[in-house]
């Protein structure tokens, strides 16, 4: 696999640390956003959308958010910009008190699992230290191994790095980092044994109109429940759906999309979403006539209809829903179905799967991502990725 990312973003400091809310917050715009992608003799190129190149970020604590004012992300343009070393952690890596040339000290954990997007950190002996002083500038350099996880896989991380204080901006302006990863396979991810090379380069500038107070009036500078939920579009952009960030894709087809809700390395479910060819006299498919498909689809698996219902969806869509129990290999299986149809004919499907002890933990996330599908113009620029 190789990775090649390339970013340039005007930030600006939005919030301070304070004693009511310990968290850092800016906002960004970015001008730049791209990478390439290989993996074996496959590749991509996620993008950013035009429409979301504003981008908020929150630092508290052990965790960074990232999220568009604008709308909800895609999980691929979230995974683009979310990198190690975000900018808006750069200067905790300085000590907090005074430090002799030679001098070194230990980097906090919390500032580890941070800087390194992981979850947890079951150690961490990364130090830094300081090697020169000059008229102008402050260099340091920093090295270490971190023991930790990130969605419930361990993760071993070494690194090495150097950054430098610029003495006339009172800021940390360039950091280079050589990390080596070696991270398990999760049931949505990849494993990944690889090595990353990182380069930043921080300057100061005038506050682009982008960032203004005026281009800024009226938008969240916070993450909120709506803008952390991520989009989902069909393969050829002709639907979309909105979940929250505990969903991955793991695969994708012209007419298939497969999500899996993964919480601490823990698979809860997956969910299959896909277009169904379109039924002009669709309205005349009723409840027993779905059920019956269903029961069909599942063969010996199906155990029996423990829910079986009708109702009109937000967007006054048609939506029948059943829940079915029954096993596969005597493990106590639960599928809940959907058909949503529209008046000119349109139709998704969506398969939600799970053990049946998992029930309450995926709750009505279904009912949610089904309440927010939107059939879209396929090719079209989307509209339809805001709730």
């Amino acid at each position: 696999m190789s990775v090649t990312f390339n970013f340039g973003y005007d930030e600006r400091t939005v919030h301070l640390p304070d004693a009511a809310d310990g968290a850092v917050r800016s906002i960004r715009h970015y001008e730049q956003a791209d990478a390439v992608i290989k993996i074996e003799e496959d590749g991509f190129k996620p993008v950013l959308r035009p429409e979301r190149r504003l981008i908020g970020a929150e630092a508290a604590g052990r965790t960074v958010t990232l999220f568009s004012p604008d709308g909800p992300l895609a999980r691929e343009e979230l995974d683009l910009i979310d990198i190690f070393a975000n900018s808006l952690l750069l200067d905790r890596l300085l000590p907090e008190g005074e430090v002799a040339v030679g001098q070194s000290w230990k980097l906090p954990v919390d500032l580890m699992v941070a800087l390194l997007g992981l979850d947890t950190a079951a150690e961490s002996d990364v130090e830094a230290s300081l090697t020169e002083v000059t008229e102008t500038v402050a260099r340091f350099q920093l090295a270490g191994r971190v023991q930790g996880a990130v969605g419930g896989v361990s993760s071993t991380i070494e690194l090495k790095g150097k950054f430098r204080f610029s003495l006339r901006t009172r800021r940390i302006d360039w950091l280079g980092l050589l990390v080596k990863e070696d991270r398990g396979i999760s049931p949505a991810k990849r494993g990944v044994d690889a090595v990353a090379r990182l380069q930043m380069t921080v300057a100061p500038a005038e506050t682009p109109a982008a960032l203004s107070d005026a281009a800024l009036e009226g938008k969240s500078l916070r993450p909120t429940e709506e803008l952390l939920r991520l989009v989902q579009f069909g393969g050829r952009r002709d639907w979309s759906v909105l979940h929250d960030r505990s969903w991955y894709p793991t695969g994708e087809q012209a007419d298939l999309v497969v999500l899996r809700k993964v919480v601490r390395g823990e698979l809860i479910a997956q969910c299959n979403i896909s277009p169904l060819a379109e039924r002009r006299d669709a309205t005349s498919v009723t409840l027993e006539q779905f059920q019956a498909d269903v029961q069909q689809a599942l063969g010996k698996s199906f155990g029996q209809f423990v829910v079986a219902g009708q109702y009109a969806g937000s967007t006054g869509d048609r939506v029948f829903r059943v829940v079915v129990h029954g096993a596969v290999e005597d493990l106590p299986i639960e599928w809940r179905y959907y058909l949503v149809t529209r008046e000119d004919g349109r139709r998704v499907g969506l398969a939600f799967t799970l053990e049946q002890k998992y029930a309450d933990a995926l709750a009505d996330e279904d009912k949610r991502m089904v309440d927010s599908l939107r059939f879209l113009v396929p090719d079209s620029p989307p509209a339809a990725d805001r709730p």
